[in-house]
């Protein structure tokens, strides 16, 4: 089941079934019966993770201490990608949904298997390149229009 959950996630998109069984041998499956915080923002990072059921409120604290939702992620959506990149701490804070059905993509494991597997470390880096620039799109956008509205903060 992890491997078909991959399957419909971009970041592994490309990638021979083999390769998924193979990174699916060392996931977890976490599962939630009450909405639950997974990480805060600033916590030490050490998994990414794929929503196969439920949801994800993305926030993160602003300025004066309030919580910004940036995102509700549902299934088929990953988070947690950017600290597999730079080793920082997480950038936000993670709310599951009640009866979310996570999985959980521990990065050490992971950059091993893609260490070892040169080819396949390339469709997932350029995934992720593809993924990250949507996303810099996405936010220049956003930023913009927040300038250009006065919005607070800016």
């Amino acid at each position: 089941m992890p491997a078909q959950l991959m399957k419909s996630v971009y970041l592994f998109k490309g990638m021979s079934d083999s390769t998924l069984n193979e990174i699916a041998k060392f996931c977890e499956p976490v599962n939630f019966d009450r909405e639950t915080t997974l990480f805060t923002q600033g916590d030490k990072a050490d998994a990414l993770f794929l929503i196969k059921m439920g949801s994800a409120q993305i926030t993160q604290e602003t300025p004066n201490g309030d919580q910004l939702e940036v995102a509700v992620l549902g299934g088929g959506s990953h988070f947690g990608e950017m600290s597999f990149i730079d080793g920082e701490n997480r950038s936000a804070t993670v709310m599951v949904s009640k009866g979310s059905e996570l999985l959980k993509v521990p990065f050490r494991e992971l950059q091993s298997y893609l260490d070892e597997n040169p080819e396949e470390s390339v469709k997932f880096y350029r995934e992720m390149l593809l993924f990250l620039c949507g996303r810099l799109r996405t936010t220049t956008q956003d930023l913009s229009f927040a300038k250009h509205e006065n919005i607070q903060f800016f």
